[in-house]
């Protein structure tokens, strides 16, 4: 009949398509990395822009796909943690906006606390350390990539896809 395969040749065929299935996967890992990269980026804190632009899609050793980033303080502001200054004694906590002002004095409070003024108006306290409370921007990135996906999976009308 023809159309119809001999079971050889569809043997061949398998075999050719599940060698290839590895690159296919490893290809639907990437994007989907990218995908999750582009959702934490678009989440992430942004003061200077500096943690955002080290977001980063890698492959391990193990041949894992990880999103990664190099800035010092990606982990405690995902999910908190306390910040120690890596130099000096003091981590100077800005009140608002910038202090790094010219002709700075730093005076002591009755209660021991450190201020750092500019002319008349303070402009940061110093202190030892800050516990700050995680922004959670990582899991906020996951869900909004699955639930991206689950819209596709639900727009191509695939059973058991509910939700949204």
């Amino acid at each position: 009949m023809p159309g119809e395969i001999t079971l050889e040749a569809w043997t061949r065929l398998l075999g050719r398509d599940l060698r290839a299935l590895p690159r296919e996967m490893d290809g639907a890992v990437q994007v989907e990395g990218d995908g999750l990269a582009a959702s934490a980026r678009a989440v992430a804190p942004r003061r200077t822009g500096a943690l955002r632009r080290s977001i980063r899609v890698v492959r391990d050793r193990r041949g894992r796909t990880l999103i990664t980033s190099a800035h010092p303080g990606a982990e405690v502001q995902s999910i908190g943690g306390t910040v120690r200054p890596t130099r000096g004694e003091w981590l100077r906590v800005p009140l608002s906006g910038r202090s790094d002002t010219p002709g700075e004095w730093i005076k002591r409070a009755r209660d021991g606390r450190l201020f750092v003024g500019s002319r008349s108006r303070i402009v940061a306290v110093l202190v030892r350390s800050v516990r700050l409370r995680g922004s959670g921007y990582l899991e906020r990135a996951l869900q909004a990539h699955l639930d991206g996906g689950a819209r596709v999976l639900r727009r191509l009308g695939l059973p058991g896809v509910t939700g949204g």
